[in-house]
């Protein structure tokens, strides 16, 4: 190739990537957008502001069409410079509102989308100034704004729907319903009226008459967002998964960033139990619009169900800032409080709850929980028979309320309670497994072995039921068939930890120590890093007064969990018992960063510090944990010793 041939194709190459002006790229934009294809469009728009940043038009146009595909953050950012560029705002604004409020900035609508003075009112920003009145729930403002929207165009569909919302909250179902048949029949091809009147019988639990509502907007309108969403919401709750899915996917394939979508992916993700990757998409949702209330509930839920308790306290309680009578919210935050030991801040919020909503069922079990946590037994009691009324062949409400009937001492109609709940449920094992714990526990050891039978024929390979059998021939001194059934729970599980220490008691028993140490062994090849079968080794060297291999194996079992507490913990506990004092305040140190406020290692600290004589730290350490459990009587009791072997006699009296 010459220099002319090559100079001659770039000529032509420039030419051709310069035919295209930003005003026909907008053309096509228009074109596009005409078709319902807002994918090609946008990408227009792109290359026309790649040629023309300034491009007021263009920036316009592209804020438009990204409200119509649920990017609100980017509508807000192109309607913005559209604005500054001079785009006339009785054009803009209404587009802007539109963004703000889908973003739930509804105080900024306010402030910022009012009437144009010297303009006839403008019913849509009338509308739109109703809506966020009536998100911030001013009812009376928002009335007064549908209104003007109405006087000023009669028949507006946004300000009937509007008003339908308007008597949603007044709970005026009829009224509601009269303006969304109104808007519907005005606006037939209206895709909003259709998604509304779709909404409103949801609500009513009219599952089927909304699903066709949904279906029709994509009869002329194929890639609505709103629509696709809505239909996967109402699948997801009829736990039809891979039709909901479907429908996200459109949603996000005609609208990549939109939060609706982002979240329904969200709820379904937690439906389907994948809570991590849940809580990924409700982060994207939360960064970009804060106060995206069904996020922040989802979110508590996500994070309840991860186990991680303080954070889904202060989503939870964040939303019921904003709907303090949601029972849902309130439900979850109680499940909240009593797995991190807020027991009676649990008992408060659900006994609240209970004065509006006396036969919820659910709620009664969780006040049942929550009382026989908190040791009221009676009380305890009292809400499980409650439940257990409304709701007679609920299986889990006869053994919790056998449970509580046992903590009162009341055994025999504990037993009675449990044995009607493995009646009615004999496919789950949980019942069963507590009814033959409890005779077990009563030494009622051959019904407690039939009732393990029982469960064994519906669960062959549950290790558990194997382990139960064991248990009731010890309880009968049938030691032959108690290692059989150990026997089998391991050949079922060859790492179980419980089998693994009572057979290997049973070779203790036999004087066959070395076969209990190979037992473990062999468990330990399975699974290098068994920090339980490590320990039980280092129990077994001590009972054969082999102290150094003891040390050996709890000093591996911390080295190889670092992450986990219990195996340093039980290393400082024996450094302390054969009169290693310095390593065992070394260890404690080491942990303490990182377990700065846990009962047990503070309890474990006080005792290292005690026993390097410095007693003052040790005082310090007590009166810290003394803070945290305040109810704990050997705490207490251990703060007392230290003070009087300080001669502190009146703050050991104290």
């Amino acid at each position: 190739m010459t220099l002319l041939t090559a100079a001659l194709l770039l000529a032509g190459i420039t030419a051709c990537s310069k035919t295209q002006t930003a005003e026909s790229l907008i053309n096509e934009a228009h074109q596009y957008q005409t078709k319902g294809d807002n994918k090609a469009a946008i990408i227009q728009l792109k290359n026309a502001l790649q040629n023309s940043p300034d491009n007021a038009e263009a920036r316009f146009l592209l804020g438009t069409i990204y409200n119509q595909t649920g990017d609100a953050q980017s509508a807000e950012k192109e309607l913005r410079r559209a604005l500054s560029l001079g785009i006339p705002a009785a054009k803009v604004l209404p587009e802007l509102a539109s963004a703000l409020l889908a973003q739930g900035q509804f105080q900024q609508v306010l402030d910022e989308i009012k009437q144009l003075a010297g303009d006839q009112p403008s019913a849509q920003i009338a509308t739109l100034r109703g809506n966020a009145y009536l998100a911030l729930n001013k009812g009376q403002e928002a009335k007064t704004s549908f209104e003007q929207a109405l006087k000023a165009t009669p028949g507006f569909p946004a300000s009937l729907l509007g008003m339908s919302r308007l008597a949603l909250t007044e709970k005026n179902i009829e009224s509601a319903t009269e303006y969304s048949e109104q808007a519907v029949k005005q606006n037939p091809q209206n895709a909003d009226v259709w998604i509304f009147k779709g909404d409103l019988l949801r609500a009513q639990g009219k599952t089927e008459a909304a699903l066709a509502a949904y279906t029709q907007v994509l009869k002329f309108e194929p890639d609505n967002v709103a629509a696709h969403l809505n239909l996967a919401l109402l699948q997801i709750a009829g736990n039809k998964f891979a039709e909901a899915k479907t429908h996200i996917d459109a949603a996000r394939k005609a609208s990549p960033r939109n939060l609706m979508a982002i979240y329904s992916q969200a709820l379904l993700d937690f439906r389907q139990e994948k809570f991590a990757v849940a809580l990924e998409s409700l982060q994207q949702v939360l960064r970009v619009a804060p106060e995206h209330m069904p996020s922040i509930l989802l979110a508590g839920a996500v994070q309840l169900a991860l186990g991680s308790m303080p954070q889904a306290e202060q989503h939870l309680r964040k939303y019921l800032e904003n709907d303090p009578n949601n029972l849902y919210a309130q439900k979850l935050l109680a499940s909240v409080l009593t797995k991190s030991g807020q027991t009676q801040a649990a008992i408060t919020l659900l006994s609240q709850a209970h004065d509006k909503s006396q036969q919820d069922v659910q709620l009664l079990s969780m006040m049942g929980e929550a009382y026989m946590q908190a040791g009221e037994y009676t009380k305890s009691t009292d809400a499980f028979a409650k439940a257990s009324e409304l709701a007679p062949k609920t299986a889990e409400l006869h053994t919790a309320l056998g449970l509580s009937k046992l903590a009162q001492g009341d055994s025999e109609r504990a037993v009675s309670e449990m044995e009607l709940g493995a009646k009615l449920n004999t496919k789950s094992p949980q019942v069963g497994v507590l009814l033959a714990m409890t005779q077990l526990r009563l030494k009622q050891y051959d019904k407690a072995l039939a009732a393990a039978q029982a469960i064994e024929k519906e669960q062959p390979k549950n290790p558990l039921v194997h382990n139960l059998k064991a248990a009731a021939y010890l309880g009968k001194r049938d030691m032959a068939s108690a290692r059989t059934s150990f026997e089998q729970a391991l050949s079922v599980d060859p790492t179980n930890f419980a089998a693994a220490v009572n057979l290997a008691q049973l070779d203790l028993q036999a004087k066959k120590p070395e076969v209990a140490k190979t037992r473990f062994e062999s468990i330990l090849k399975k699974d290098p890093k068994n920090a339980q079968i490590m320990t039980a080794l280092a129990t077994l060297a001590l009972s054969q007064g082999q102290t150094k291999e003891a040390t050996s194996w709890l000093e591996k079992a911390s080295k190889e969990n670092p992450d986990a507490l219990l195996p340093s913990l039980q290393l400082i506990a024996h450094y302390l018992r054969i009169g290693e004092k310095q390593q065992a305040l070394t260890l404690a140190k080491k942990l303490q960063g990182s377990n700065a406020s846990n009962p047990d290692f503070l309890d474990m600290l006080a005792q290292a510090q005690f026993a390097n004589g410095d007693k003052s730290a040790a005082l310090e350490t007590y009166n810290t944990l003394a803070a945290a459990k305040p109810e704990s009587a050997p705490i207490q009791l251990r703060l007392a010793n230290l003070n009087m072997a300080m001669q502190n006699v009146t703050a050991a009296a104290a």
